[in-house]
């Protein structure tokens, strides 16, 4: 839900910039994730997902992608486009049966954990996070 109205009234950020509105969120771990997120961080967010996509066919070392099969925030859809968009040779494709978006802990996180172990274990060595970190510091550069 977006608000624009006095509960929720237009802030300045650290730079002097007006962000108008203020999406309301319920997330599953209120611990880490915030209930009330600017329009303008959605939107830096998108602008990340967008220049990602792009790098994805120039991804040609050892990737794994593991998504929720019912996540209720990502389009499940979205790990398969991952997938099939990375030119690597060696990449596997982990659709877990789960119906929440955070997979990394609660219950069930322990098989996530145990595919990126075994994923690891059998994935040719390669400079896995300097070539992919260097190239997409380029892109965001």
């Amino acid at each position: 839900t977006v608000h624009r109205d006095s509960e929720f009234p237009a802030q300045e950020t650290g730079s002097g910039q007006r962000v108008l509105g203020i999406m309301v969120n319920e997330p599953e771990n209120r611990h880490i994730n915030y209930e009330r997120n600017p329009l303008k961080g959605i939107n830096e967010l998108v602008q990340i997902m967008n220049v990602t996509e792009d790098c994805l066919a120039s991804v040609k070392v050892p990737t794994l992608v593991i998504q929720a099969s019912k996540d209720p925030i990502v389009d499940p859809e979205s790990g398969h486009q991952i997938f099939e968009q990375i030119s690597s040779p060696y990449k596997e494709l982990i659709m877990l049966e789960r119906s929440r978006h955070g997979i990394v802990n609660g219950e069930g996180c322990d098989d996530v954990f145990s595919h990126v172990h075994h994923f690891l274990g059998r994935a040719p060595a390669h400079g896995i996070m300097v070539s992919a970190t260097a190239e997409l510091a380029g892109k965001l550069g």
